[in-house]
Order: structure tokens, then sequence, then C-alpha cells
């Protein structure tokens, strides 16, 4: 008795049907069979509980005929945390020096033999253009010099 006393305004089952409001929890139990227990317990499906919360909400939102209208605020997240684990991807493979200009020692100049080797390979021209090897590409010119190159084989 003393429970029900204390609940009285929660148990005004006549106010609350008279002003439409569902009675019991039928309407709950379909609502959970229709939206969460149709996508989540299907014929060999396992779930992580991190991800469940997220498909419910967008079951939810497909259940209630809102996709048109929520789909791009979704969308723009996702890019929105996608770039950003992309930023912290590349900050974590390229850190900032933590060393100051004025203590990083100065660079050797170059030596003879790489300034030769430099002007070598301007003199000889491009080995990639638009992203392709070009016949001065070292790999072409070992095909040439093995005699494979353009349709030729070592074996003709």
């Amino acid at each position: 008795m003393a429970y029900f006393t204390k609940r009285l305004l929660q148990v005004q089952y006549a106010t609350f049907h008279a002003a439409g409001y569902p009675i019991g929890s039928g309407s709950t139990e379909s609502a959970n069979k229709v939206v969460v227990e149709a996508r989540l317990k299907g014929s060999g499906m396992h779930w992580a509980r991190v991800h469940v919360d997220h498909l419910v909400a967008l079951r939810k939102v497909i259940c209630a005929n809102r996709w048109g209208e929520t789909w791009p605020r979704i969308a723009a997240r996702l890019r929105t945390d996608a770039n950003q684990r992309r930023r912290a991807r590349w900050h974590t493979r390229h850190p900032l020096p933590t060393e100051s200009p004025a203590t990083v020692p100065p660079q050797s100049p170059p030596t003879l033999a790489l300034v030769a080797a430099e002007q070598t390979a301007a003199a000889r021209g491009k080995s990639m253009i638009n992203g392709r090897p070009t016949a001065f590409h070292p790999w072409k010119r070992q095909l040439c010099l093995a005699g494979r190159h353009r349709g030729h084989s070592s074996a003709s």
C-alpha cells in the first residue's frame, strides 16, 4: 500500500487513457522488436557494445522517415572525425622538430661527385613524367640494355 500511496500521481491510468497516452508496455515492446531486434538479432549477427548505440540511433532515424534531413549532419560529422584522425596520424608520423634551428649543425656543401651526378641526371632527361616512367628511367634503361625494350625479348 505504501508503494502505491507514494506513486499516486503516476498510477492515474484513467486520466492518462483519456488523454490518449498508451497504457502498458505493449507499444514500447513492439517498437523495440521492430526497430532494435530486427536489426541486431538476425541469424549469425554479433555486435560489439560500442557500436550498438550508434546502430540503434540510425535505425530510429530510418523508422521515423527522417533520413533525408538527418544524413547530411551525420555525414558532415563523419568527415570531420575522419579528417581529425587523419591529421593526428600525420602528426604522429611527422613530429615537429624539437631542436631549435641554431643548434642544428649546418649541412656540408655538396661534394664534387654529387654535383656531377646531378648534372648527368639533368642532361639525361626526366625519368618520370606525369607519374609514368620515361625511356630515361633506370628500369627502362636496364630493359633496353638487356634487349627487351619495345617488344624485343632476350630469346629472339
